[in-house]
């Protein structure tokens, strides 16, 4: 069973295309070694023109967009490999632009790396026994500052769940301690946007008041038959495995390899992306098998590029006549009077200018291409 748009746009609001086409080739391993089939993609996040992948045997993995020949369009490429010292699966990977540094959830611990380079921050410990963490989405969100910016780096907030309570940190250069609120149980999920905190276990979602020290019980995980007083939502098909949000739209991965894109506002179904096509029969590459599999739905608030042929194949060559040295745009000449000692130089340098431009064919045509652009964003 399928679902379908229940009005259909003429411009989706997504599409989907391949950025890395094998990350298990590219991770250093042997591509013959039996034990590379075992690494496999955790996590991953997008900025600019890099992606940091984490793999399940602890690499950290540094991809950036290069250049190809000019018939091709950019494509990413890897840089850089390095691997925690747990050396267990990364779980998450959160970007924070403005301070250039990485979170990396690895063993419930947080790692931090300075980006691009991925160089362990020095002077600062990882933060052990994580259950959950939650950077502000508002300090995300905050852009990479100019070199030459007089302006101070603002520090950036983030929250550990532990099992008894919630640690709040600020890091920028280093990594100062705040205070910690009590949670009895703690989470296995976690977002935060300023003061607030929203958190999941394993019965119900709740907000948590940082400031105020207030926790209040908002749903239950279970909303099967919905809570009186509850906004009405539309059912999906199946369970999702995985969901992103990007206002005003929720995406959702489903078992069947669909993805769902429904409106926030209206609850409605606004796209369907198929799944993706059935390796063939003999296909006998395993990692040909699992690089098919939709796995999770990742959201980068910063953005990233995205290559394209289309802006390369909408280039078109245009002819372009030159101008000769004495010749003014729009065919007119302004003479500015001389005095009369000055008028023999400035003849000498004119005819000397005439020689020049004689040299010249008419008509010369150079190709310009319309647009430069590589790539979309």
């Amino acid at each position: 069973m399928a679902s379908a748009p229940s009005n259909p746009i003429d411009v989706p609001p997504y599409q989907v295309q391949p950025l890395i086409s094998n990350v298990l080739g590219t991770n250093g391993s042997d591509p013959s070694d039996a034990a590379t089939f075992s690494v496999e993609v955790k996590c991953s996040q997008a900025l600019g023109s890099e992606i940091y992948v984490g793999c399940t045997n602890g690499d950290l993995l540094r991809f950036a967009l290069q250049a190809n020949s000019p018939d091709e369009p950019e494509s990413y490429g890897l840089l850089l490999r390095r691997t925690v010292s747990t050396g267990k699966p990364i779980d998450e990977i959160v970007v924070a632009p403005s301070i250039s540094k990485a979170f990396v959830l690895s063993d419930r611990q947080i790692f931090f790396y300075s980006i691009p380079s991925l160089e362990p921050v020095p002077l600062i410990k990882p933060i052990r026994n994580v259950m959950s963490f939650a950077v502000d989405h508002q300090h995300i969100m905050r852009p990479a500052p100019p070199v030459d910016s007089p302006a101070p780096v603002l520090p950036v907030d983030f929250c550990v769940v532990k099992r008894t309570g919630i640690a709040l940190y600020s890091l920028r250069e280093q990594l100062l301690y705040q205070k910690e609120v009590p949670l009895p149980g703690g989470a296995f999920l976690a977002r935060r946007i300023g003061r607030a905190l929203c958190i999941a276990d394993r019965e119900q979602y709740s907000l948590v008041d940082l400031e105020a020290v207030t926790a209040t019980a908002i749903l239950p995980i279970s909303q099967v038959p919905p809570e009186p007083g509850t906004r009405p939502h539309r059912p999906m098909i199946a369970h999702p495995l995985s969901i992103s949000v990007d206002y005003p739209y929720t995406t959702a991965l489903l078992p069947n390899q669909t993805i769902e894109v429904h409106n926030i506002e209206t609850q409605e179904i606004a796209q369907v992306v198929p799944a993706p096509p059935l390796p063939s029969p003999d296909e006998t590459s395993l990692a040909a098998l699992l690089g098919a599999e939709r796995r999770a739905l990742v959201a980068s608030p910063s953005g990233f590029l995205v290559p394209s042929r289309q802006q390369s194949e909408k280039l078109r060559i245009t002819q372009v006549n030159l101008l000769g040295r004495s010749t003014k745009p729009g065919g007119r000449e302004t003479v500015t009077a001389l005095p009369a000692e000055n008028r023999q130089e400035a003849e000498t340098s004119e005819a000397l200018a005439s020689e020049d431009s004689a040299d010249q064919e008419e008509g010369q045509v150079i190709e310009i291409p319309v647009s430069a652009t590589p790539y979309d964003v």
